[in-house]
C-alpha cells in the first residue's frame, strides 16, 4: 500500500511540476513544459519500479550495508568508535570513510570494522553502545575518543535503538 501511495505521489508531482512551470506562457511552451513534468515523472517512476513492494532496494542493484567501526591511539589508549554506510564490499566502504577521517590528525590508526547489518536503526544503537562500552563520550564526561554520543541523551528513538543493537548483535 505504501508503494502504491508514493508511487501515485511521484506521478502527481510529476504532472503538477509540468503544469506550474507551463502557467503565464504560451500553448507551445505549456505543452514542452507539461512534457517535461511527464519527463521528470517518468524518471521518478522508472526510480521507484526499482524498489519492491516493501520498500527495499532491489537485490540486483544490491543492498545498501551500514556498519560501525573503531579507530584507536596509541598515544592515548583512546578508541573512537564511528559508523558509516555504503553499497559493495565493506573493506572498501570502511576505506573510503577512513581516507579522510578527521580522527587520523589526532593519532588514530586505521578504522577497524566492528559489525555490519542492512539494519540502520540497529547500526545506530551499535555506535551508542560501542561509544558507552568505550568509557563514554567528552562531553558526557567520558574517556572515549568520542567528543560526542552518537545518539543523543534527548532523542525520543535512543531506546528503541539501543533495543535493535541489542536483539541483531547482542551486548556489547
Amino acid at each position: 500500500q505504501k508503494y502504491n501511495r508514493d508511487h501515485q505521489f511521484t506521478h502527481m508531482a510529476g504532472e503538477t511540476l509540468g503544469m506550474v512551470v507551463g502557467m503565464g506562457i504560451g500553448t507551445t511552451e505549456a505543452r514542452i513544459a507539461t512534457e517535461a513534468g511527464g519527463l521528470i515523472k517518468s524518471a521518478i517512476t522508472a526510480v521507484m519500479k526499482e524498489k519492491n513492494v516493501a520498500g527495499q532496494v532491489n537485490a540486483t542493484r544490491g543492498s545498501k550495508v551500514f556498519t560501525t567501526y573503531t579507530k584507536v591511539n596509541p598515544a592515548t589508549g583512546e578508541t573512537y568508535v564511528g559508523r558509516t554506510s555504503g553499497y559493495g564490499d565493506i573493506e572498501s566502504i570502511i576505506e573510503r570513510r577512513d581516507a579522510y577521517h578527521h580522527m587520523n590528525a589526532k593519532g588514530f590508526q586505521r578504522a577497524r570494522v566492528d559489525v555490519t547489518s542492512t539494519n540502520k536503526a540497529a547500526i545506530r544503537g551499535r555506535e551508542q553502545m560501542m561509544i558507552e562500552h568505550y568509557g563514554g563520550a567528552k562531553s558526557m564526561g567520558g574517556t572515549s575518543g568520542n567528543a560526542i554520543n552518537g545518539i543523543s541523551r534527548f532523542n525520543p528513538r535512543k531506546q528503541s535503538y539501543v533495543d535493535a543493537a541489542r536483539n541483531e548483535f547482542g551486548d556489547v
